[in-house]
């Protein structure tokens, strides 16, 4: 290094000696204080584009929750596969056992200099060989209790009719939505959030008549298509499920507008008012972000 600064062609060039040393097939985890913006850059730039597929980029764990919570959620070390418990803190480990060199080095030549560092280096490998029968031990240790306490978490969740799968969908649809664009501000944004609000109230509406359907179904006994009344009572199920979630969406669509009568919704497109607001609230969650 000849400049001060964590300059990102330092880790581009550290990366591409690290893989052609390496077998073809090895995947390699990265995690680096700002891995996000290294990743940003080698996906816009194309840096690394021969080997970008085989990596995976994370974040050290002491810095990572000093970066947003979207940001954590794609690059934290504990929400991505294939780190484990590593927290990427290897160097500053190393550095904070050196330091103590520091005062000294600062008036030391050249030569004592390196001279100093490689004995210095030397007896923390010897300390840490003889210290590595305990180190595994306690980190076995650390490995059961933690595996017992993942165990017992998802015996619970499990007991309550939760499967793996609904897990990780859920955890997808938060990534999906914590990570969407911010909202700005637009000359239209007020009419496309009221005729949101339209589309929404036609696709409830029809679902209101899919509900009255089934209802009538299991009323009369009449049931379509070869149904069984186990059949129409899950769809039904499903239905209402749908109409809630639709009405939670109108509802917060129609807060945002600050309009309660749906009638008025008409007469408010091209409103500069709703206009106005909208866009201070576009200009307000991008700053609580």
């Amino acid at each position: 290094m000849t400049s001060a600064g964590e300059k990102q062609y330092y880790a581009l060039c550290l990366l591409q000696k690290l893989f052609e040393h390496i077998p073809e097939a090895m995947w390699v985890g990265i995690l680096y204080d700002i891995g996000c913006q290294l990743h940003h850059s080698c996906v816009k730039y194309d840096f690394l584009g021969d080997v970008l597929d085989r990596i995976v980029f994370g974040i050290s764990v002491f810095h990572a929750y000093g970066h947003q919570w979207p940001c954590q959620i794609i690059y934290h070390p504990r929400k991505c596969p294939g780190f484990g418990f590593s927290d990427g803190e290897g160097c500053e480990c190393f550095w904070s056992s050196i330091k103590s060199l520091i005062p000294s080095l600062h008036v030391s030549g050249y030569h004592s200099h390196i001279y100093t560092i490689n004995t210095k280096v030397k007896h923390l490998d010897n300390l840490s060989i003889f210290g590595m029968g305990k180190w595994i031990q306690r980190k076995w240790k650390s490995t059961l209790e933690r595996k017992e306490h993942s165990l017992k978490t998802l015996t619970a969740v499990y007991s309550t009719g939760v499967t793996e799968e609904v897990l990780r969908q859920e955890w997808a649809d938060q990534v999906k939505e914590q990570t969407k664009p911010l909202p700005r501000q637009s000359k239209n944004l007020a009419d496309k959030e009221i005729h949101a609000i339209f589309v929404l109230c036609d696709q409830l509406d029809e679902i209101q008549k899919e509900i009255a359907n089934c209802q009538d179904m299991i009323n009369t006994g009449n049931y379509d298509s070869g149904l069984t009344i186990l059949e129409v009572q899950e769809q039904l199920k499903d239905l209402q499920a749908k109409q809630k979630a639709m009405l939670g969406a109108i509802k917060d669509k129609t807060r945002k507008l600050s309009v309660d009568d749906q009638a008025n919704l008409n007469r408010l497109l091209g409103n500069k008012f709703l206009q106005t607001r909208m866009d201070a609230l576009a200009v307000k969650q991008r700053i609580w972000e």
